[in-house]
C-alpha cells in the first residue's frame, strides 16, 4: 500500500495568531493523532511526492494557494499515512479547517466517501497516476450559508442561491489564480441561527466565535461525552457545540433567554412543512379572535373557546395596563394575548418546537412594540417576524445534512448555575462559559418589561437576585461585605493577594460599593469553581471565558485582572477545590468604541 496524504488548510479569516497556531491545533490534535504543522505552503515542496504533483498541476498550485491566510498565520496541518483516517467528524465538527486536499495513488482502491454527505460535494481529478481529491467542511457551507442569508427574502431567491452554490462547488474547473500572499480584509461576517436578533443587522455584527469550537473539541472531541454550559446567554456557546457534536446540558437564570435556548435547541428537528403551516394558522386564528364582529369568530372557534379568550383577555389587558414602562395599546395588548392564549392552549399545535417557535416569535414581537411605538398593523409584523425566523431555519436545513455528527442538548434548564442541583455529582466531562466578568448594572432590566407583560415568570425577583454581578443590592448587603474587607473575615481571605489589594484599595479610596460588589462576584467566582469540583469527573476540564472590567482608584482607571484573581482562588485553596490550572491565554477579540482593543481571557482548568 502505497503512502497517501492530507492537507488540511485553515481559514483565511483567522482573526490573529492564538487562532491560527494555538487553537487550530488544538482543533486538529483533537482529530487526528499524527500531523505536521505546516507554517507556509511552500513547505510541501519538501516532500518529494507532492512537490511533483504541485510542478506538474497549475490547477493544483491554484487550489493550494487559494486564499491564504494574512502574512505571518499559519497555513494548514499536513497528514500522511498508509491508510485513510476517518475524517467525517473533523469536516463535520471543526470550526477553523475551511478545506482538505486528499492525496492517493490510482492503484490503490478508493477511500469510502459514500456515506457522508459532505464526501457527495467533492471535486476530483487526477494528476499522473495520482487521485486528487478536495473536501470542503461543514463550517464553509454554513459561512456560505450565513452569506444567503444576509442576501435572500423569501424560499425561492433561497433555493436559487444554493442550486448555484450546489453547481459551482461540484465543477471540475479550474481554480482562479489568486496571488499567494494575499492581503485584502478577510469577510468577518459569521452569524450564527439563533432566534435572539431582533433584525438581520444583529446578524452582520456577530462576532466569529467559531474559535469557541476549537476549546470545546480539544476538552471534548467524543460524543460519548456530556459538556455543561451554564451562563447560556445568547447561545454563542449552545451552537458551537451543537455545530462542534457535542451532548450538551445547557442552563440560563434569565427567563427570556432561556426560551430562545429552548427554541433554539430545536434546530435540527424542525420540520419546515409544519412550521409553515403553523405560521398560516396562527395569523389566521389571531384575525379571527381579535376582530370585532363576534360571528366571525364563530368559523374557527366553538363558543367555549371564544368566551375563554375573551375572559383571558379582559384578565390580561387589566394585568398589562398595571405594569410600569408600559405604553402598549389596548390593539397591542390584545394582539399579544390572541397570540399568548393560542400558544398556550396549544390551539396551533400541540408539538413543543412549534410552539417554542411561535413564542420565540412573540418575544421578538412584543421588544419591537415596546421599542417602536409607530407599528400600526401588529399582526402584520408578527408574521413578518415568524417569517424571518422560518427563513432562517429554512437556510440551515438547506446544509444540515451536510454535518453527519450534530451535537444535541440533553438537557436545558431554568436554574442558578452556583446551585446546579438537577446535575449529578462527577457526571460532566467538559464545561465551557463565558463567565460574567463584572458588575452588571442592569440586571433584567432590558428584558425585565418583557418579561412581566408576556407573564414568562411569575416571581422574576426570585430568580433575578441569583444573577452573578448584579449591581442592585441592599445596603446590609453591601455594609456585610464590607466588614468582610475590613475584618478579613473568612469570605475574604478565600482571595490571594492581588484579589485582597484591589479591594483594599478600592474600600481606602472611598468605593466601599463597588469593594463589596467586587467580593460579592468573586466569592460567586469561588462557588462556581466549586460547583465545578463538584460536577467534573477526574481529569475533566473547564474553560472560564473572561473579560477584565475597567475601574476607576483615584481618578485613574485600572483594568482588574480576573485571570489573576482566579488562579489566586485556585492556587490557594486547591486542595479544598480539587482543581489545578491546565493553561491560560488571552485572545484579541475587536477595537471598542474609544479604538483599543479587547480581549478574551481564557482559563482552562482540570479536575484533580
Amino acid at each position: 500500500m502505497s503512502r497517501k496524504y492530507i492537507y488540511f488548510k485553515l481559514f483565511r479569516d483567522l482573526n490573529d495568531t492564538i487562532e491560527s497556531e494555538k487553537l487550530s491545533q488544538y482543533e486538529i490534535a483533537a482529530y487526528l493523532d499524527d500531523y505536521e504543522t505546516i507554517q507556509n505552503v511552500f513547505q510541501l515542496y519538501q516532500n518529494t511526492e507532492l512537490k511533483l504533483l504541485i510542478n506538474k498541476s497549475r490547477q493544483l498550485q491554484n487550489l493550494l494557494t487559494k486564499s491564504l491566510p494574512k502574512h505571518g498565520f499559519r497555513h494548514g496541518y499536513l497528514w500522511s499515512g498508509e491508510h485513510f483516517p476517518d475524517i467525517s467528524k473533523l469536516l463535520s465538527n471543526c470550526g477553523l479547517i475551511e478545506e482538505c486536499i486528499a492525496f492517493q495513488k490510482t492503484a490503490d482502491p478508493l477511500p469510502e466517501l459514500k456515506s457522508n454527505p459532505i464526501f457527495q460535494m467533492k471535486r476530483q481529478f487526477d494528476i499522473y497516476n495520482w487521485h486528487v481529491f478536495h473536501l470542503r467542511s461543514f463550517q464553509y457551507y454554513f459561512d456560505k450559508s450565513s452569506k444567503i442569508q444576509m442576501t435572500s427574502e423569501s424560499e425561492v431567491e433561497i433555493d436559487w442561491a444554493f442550486e448555484s452554490l450546489w453547481e459551482k462547488q461540484k465543477r471540475i474547473e479550474d481554480v482562479e489564480d489568486v496571488p499567494v500572499f494575499e492581503t485584502n480584509e478577510p469577510n468577518h461576517f459569521h452569524p450564527t441561527i439563533n432566534y435572539i436578533s431582533h433584525d438581520k443587522r444583529a446578524y452582520a455584527k456577530s462576532r466569529n466565535l467559531r474559535w469557541i469550537r476549537a476549546i470545546l473539541n480539544s476538552m471534548n472531541s467524543s460524543k460519548d461525552k456530556m459538556l455543561y454550559i451554564p451562563f447560556a446567554g445568547k447561545g454563542d456557546i449552545f451552537f458551537e457545540a451543537v455545530f462542534g457534536g457535542k451532548n450538551s446540558i445547557v442552563s440560563e437564570i434569565n427567563p427570556i433567554r432561556y426560551r430562545y435556548l429552548s427554541g433554539s435547541s430545536f434546530t435540527y428537528e424542525y420540520n419546515l412543512i409544519r412550521l409553515s403551516q403553523a405560521i398560516s394558522d396562527i395569523i389566521g386564528q389571531i384575525k379571527a379572535l381579535t376582530v370585532s364582529q363576534p360571528q366571525m369568530q364563530v368559523d374557527l372557534f366553538v363558543n367555549s373557546t371564544e368566551k375563554q379568550f375573551e375572559k383571558f383577555w379582559q384578565t390580561e389587558k387589566e394585568r398589562i395596563k398595571s405594569l410600569n414602562n408600559n405604553h402598549l395599546s389596548d390593539n397591542s395588548i390584545k394582539a399579544i394575548s390572541a397570540i399568548r392564549f393560542l400558544i398556550d392552549s396549544s390551539i396551533i399545535s400541540k408539538a413543543e418546537n412549534i410552539n417554542a417557535f411561535l413564542m420565540n416569535g412573540l418575544i421578538n414581537l412584543t421588544a419591537g412594540l415596546l421599542r417602536k411605538k409607530n407599528i400600526m398593523d401588529i399582526i402584520s409584523a408578527y408574521q413578518k417576524e415568524l417569517r424571518r425566523l422560518y427563513l432562517d431555519i429554512y437556510i440551515f436545513h438547506k446544509i444540515k445534512e451536510l454535518n453527519q455528527n450534530p451535537g444535541k442538548i440533553n438537557h436545558l434548564c431554568l436554574q442558578n448555575a452556583l446551585d446546579a442541583t438537577s446535575i449529578e455529582d462527577a457526571g460532566i466531562d467538559s464545561i465551557c462559559c463565558f463567565f460574567p466578568s463584572t458588575i452588571n448594572k442592569k440586571g433584567f432590566k432590558d428584558d425585565q418589561t418583557v418579561i412581566d407583560i408576556l407573564n414568562i415568570h411569575s416571581n422574576l425577583p426570585s430568580v433575578e437576585k441569583h444573577k452573578i454581578g448584579l449591581k442592585t443590592r441592599s445596603k446590609e448587603d453591601i455594609e456585610h461585605w464590607n466588614n468582610e474587607i475590613i475584618n478579613s473575615g473568612s469570605s475574604f481571605n478565600l482571595l490571594g493577594t492581588y484579589g485582597q489589594n484591589i479591594l483594599i484599595r478600592l474600600h481606602s479610596n472611598n468605593r466601599q460599593t463597588e469593594a463589596g460588589l467586587f467580593l460579592k462576584l468573586w466569592i460567586d467566582g469561588y462557588s462556581f469553581l466549586t460547583e465545578c469540583s463538584r460536577l467534573l469527573k477526574k481529569d475533566g476540564k473547564a474553560c472560564l471565558i473572561l473579560t477584565n472590567p475597567s475601574i476607576k482608584i483615584l481618578d485613574q482607571a485600572e483594568e482588574i485582572n480576573n485571570i489573576e484573581v482566579f488562579k489566586e482562588l485556585i492556587g490557594k485553596n486547591e486542595n479544598v477545590l480539587q482543581l489545578k490550572i491546565f493553561e491560560n491565554f488571552c485572545k484579541p477579540d475587536q477595537l471598542n468604541h474609544f479604538g483599543k482593543m479587547d480581549f478574551y481571557h481564557i482559563l482552562i482548568i482540570s479536575k484533580l
